[in-house]
């Protein structure tokens, strides 16, 4: 193993890992790989400002597009809102019968001014090629569905889980994200105890990490689906830590039944019907019995 793939190697284990990559950055700077190292400083502290600009300064020979990108969504972090837009409420306080009220005018949207420095650094985001989000979304994930650039970098992404399990450890090592929408639910497997109380393990497809939980907390749930969002909603900062994960485009699982009335599995709202033996769901109808 090379000293480079010893980093990715320990970086694969522990993304947080700063003192790694800081370490990582110096190592591919000695080689003359400065744009990679720059990259590698920003996911070391994605919070820096300082980081990013770096960057910046280091692609732009590269790519001035880019570049100016960056500089200018830093520079509107750190901006108010247009001075146009602000509402400043003029008060009038006319004499009713020798008494004084004080009178706010009604409150108008105001449009932004279009000249200040606020309004320059968002026309100039606006014109840039990388604010085009959806033709941008392709060149990220194949099946990203939205992403979303902050401070010059894509931190949120919306895609399946499917794409995520399998895509997900690379677009760390890419890009600062620090929160991930899923539009399907992963694929969980579970295996049941013998002992009694009987109690149920959890684990993402192909991973080791794991949960539990008891017979009691399954039948306790108020939908079929209520103990796999709960087990992803563990599983997942288990397996990618420092990213948070929204789950609110999951649409319920319903449960379905053959033609005896037995039931056989839980539908996932996409087309697809979960069985027993391939997650957790299918467990929740088929063997633990609850109404």
């Amino acid at each position: 193993m090379t000293d480079e793939q010893s980093f990715q190697a320990a970086l694969r284990a522990d993304p947080t890992d700063a003192t790694t990559r800081l370490v990582y950055a110096d190592w591919l700077d000695d080689r003359d790989r400065r744009l990679d190292a720059a990259l590698q400083r920003v996911l070391a502290a994605p919070g820096d400002d300082a980081r990013r600009l770096e960057y910046a300064a280091v692609v732009e020979a590269k790519d001035l597009a880019r570049a100016e990108f960056i500089r200018v969504q830093v520079e509107l972090a750190k901006s108010g809102p247009c001075p146009a837009t602000i509402y400043r409420p003029q008060f009038d306080a006319p004499d009713y019968g020798g008494k004084m009220y004080v009178v706010p005018p009604p409150m108008k949207e105001k449009k932004p001014c279009g000249w200040c420095p606020v309004c320059k650094l968002k026309i100039s985001e606006r014109d840039n090629p990388y604010s085009k989000m959806e033709a941008l979304s392709k060149t990220v994930l194949a099946d990203a569905n939205r992403i979303t650039f902050r401070r010059g970098f894509v931190e949120v992404l919306t895609c399946t889980a499917a794409d995520w399990m399998r895509h997900g450890a690379e677009l760390r090592e890419r890009m600062p994200l620090s929160r991930v929408t899923l539009t399907t639910f992963p694929e969980v497997h579970t295996q049941s105890s013998l002992m009694i109380p009987r109690t149920y393990r959890f684990w993402l497809d192909g991973r080791m990490k794991f949960v539990e939980k008891t017979e009691r907390e399954i039948a306790l749930n108020r939908s079929p689906d209520e103990p796999l969002r709960g087990a992803i909603e563990a599983l997942l900062p288990l397996e990618f830590p420092g990213i948070e994960f929204d789950l609110s485009e999951l649409r319920a699982g319903e449960v379905v039944f053959d033609s005896q009335g037995n039931a056989v599995g839980v539908s996932m709202g996409d087309g697809t019907t979960v069985s027993h033996g391939t997650f957790f769901g299918d467990g929740t109808p088929v063997t633990w019995d609850h109404p």
